[in-house]
């Protein structure tokens, strides 16, 4: 079966401005970066994302790896959307529990797929089960917090657009040293949080605050993801948590990763999930100290091109 291009780009991808769509029969197809991608030294990246396969056959990967050496990428790096701010990495190991909110699922092929062209790790992350203290803990970087005069306050649902701006500001400069970080427009960013704020709670969006400004913030939502399984949800998800360099030898962020979770414990929840996290980033210790049981591995893929 022939490999088509598909020109314009379909509507439920071309709000993530790839340069090329290639499809390959009915249920098989993928979108082309390599304007608009990550910085790497030395290399021309070029992304495949938007993938999905009927079956483990991999001429449409060949085809993208070709697509991406004739506009001259030296790198290929895939899943991913273009960016790390959309979605990327495949599922690669670990539990067979269903899909948690927000969390990306695929396949155990496509990974597979990619292996076979020459594809291998990058990065690797992973997503870990931690059960609910019974009791609030406290500790003394709380107290140190106090001195220092940073405050924790919850998010303030009337100021969503707002609050979403802060966490915008915040982002940009707490991932500025992150693998494959590239910025992101305003509108952008926001345009990633449509329609969640329905689901929010905000004792789970808490906000550090220091000086008049935020510092730091954590991002957590209730598994919906269980509670359409099963008509309730007794998970947390920990999605994002971030603190501004200036700020990181406080140990602001086990804090506001505990309050979350006592205040998780308090409605009736049983576990978080904290998600998708880099296995070298700082979040990972937080998680290891709260005595976190890995539950899912992913993996974001890379081959030389030359």
């Amino acid at each position: 079966m022939k490999i088509e291009v598909i020109d314009p780009v379909p509507a439920p991808f071309a709000g993530e401005k790839p340069d090329l769509h290639l499809r390959h029969g009915p249920g098989t197809h993928c979108s082309l970066w390599w304007n608009d991608v990550p910085p790497v030294e030395g290399k021309r990246v070029g992304c495949v994302g938007h993938f999905t396969a009927a079956e483990p056959d991999t001429p449409l990967v060949i085809e993208a790896l070709e697509r991406l050496r004739q506009a001259g990428c030296t790198l290929a790096i895939g899943p991913m959307n273009g960016n790390t701010w959309r979605s990327y990495r495949f599922v690669t190991g670990g539990s067979t529990a269903p899909p948690f909110f927000l969390e990306p699922a695929n396949p155990a092929f496509y990974p597979e797929m990619f292996r076979k062209v020459g594809f291998k790790a990058l990065a690797r992350y992973r997503s870990s089960v931690v059960d609910l203290p019974e009791s609030p803990v406290r500790t003394r970087v709380e107290e140190r917090m106090a001195r220092r005069g940073i405050t924790v306050r919850p998010l303030r649902q009337a100021e969503f657009r707002a609050e979403l701006e802060r966490i915008y500001e915040l982002s940009l400069e707490a991932f500025r040293e992150n693998l494959l970080y590239t910025p992101v427009d305003r509108e952008g960013f926001l345009a990633l949080y449509d329609g969640i704020e329905p689901f929010l709670a905000p004792e789970f969006v808490l906000f550090a605050e220091a000086g008049g400004g935020a510092v730091a913030f954590v991002f957590a939502v209730p598994d919906l993801a269980e509670e359409r399984r099963t008509g309730a949800t007794r998970t947390l998800v920990v999605k994002t948590l971030a603190t501004l360099p200036a700020w990181r030898r406080f140990g602001i962020g086990s804090v506001l990763v505990g309050r979350v979770h006592e205040q998780a414990r308090r409605m009736g929840f049983e576990r978080a999930i904290h998600a998708l996290q880099l296995d070298t980033n700082l979040s990972s210790k937080i998680t290891r100290r709260c005595e976190g049981r890995p539950m899912r591995e992913y993996t974001l893929f890379s081959r030389d091109l030359r």
